[in-house]
């Protein structure tokens, strides 16, 4: 190990918003490419993993979208590791790039598809929901009335069941 003097101090007009949001590039790497922080931020992998596992530990369960979630943005940032490689960095490249330039077309489409969804969600749900919702408050209390009706009958049946088989037993019995 060897000492490196004033590395790791801050100066006295020191922003953490400015450093957070465009962090400064590190002295050993010597990479000011601006470029590189404009596409990709890796803050949102971050707080969605340290959210969900504090929530985890704090109620146990979590929902499985927000897994999926969080595991497709770590997914994302492990690839993003690739750029530094050249075979996999000039193609990455240029996927961002063109990702970069289709993002209003994806946003749009996304929105269509999703009404879409939104709309077949509803007219699905709503022939399922008919079959089971009563017209009116009548048919309720006619359904009430005949499951009294049956459940009365059901109790005279074992009501008369119970007697009969008491007095066969006690037919026997003398």
């Amino acid at each position: 190990m060897f000492p490196l003097p004033k590395f790791v101090s801050y100066p006295k007009k020191y922003n953490a918003w400015k450093e957070l949001l465009k962090p400064a590039s590190s002295c050993f790497t010597k990479f000011t490419n601006p470029s590189f922080y404009k596409t990709w931020n890796n803050l949102d992998t971050s707080i969605s993993t340290v959210t969900i596992a504090i929530y985890w530990l704090h109620y146990g369960s979590v929902s499985v979208w927000t897994i999926a979630f969080t595991t497709l943005l770590l997914e994302i940032k492990f690839i993003l590791f690739f750029l530094c490689i050249p075979f996999f960095g000039v193609y990455l490249a240029m996927i961002i790039s063109t990702i970069d330039n289709i993002i209003s077309f994806l946003i749009m489409f996304e929105c269509i598809t999703l009404a879409f969804a939104h709309l077949l969600y509803f007219l699905l749900n709503q022939h399922i929901q008919q079959t089971k919702v009563p017209r009116d408050i009548l048919n309720v209390l006619n359904d009430k009335i005949d499951d009294f009706d049956e459940i009365h009958k059901t109790k005279e049946m074992k009501e008369a069941k119970g007697a009969s088989l008491n007095q066969k037993s006690q037919k026997i019995e003398f």
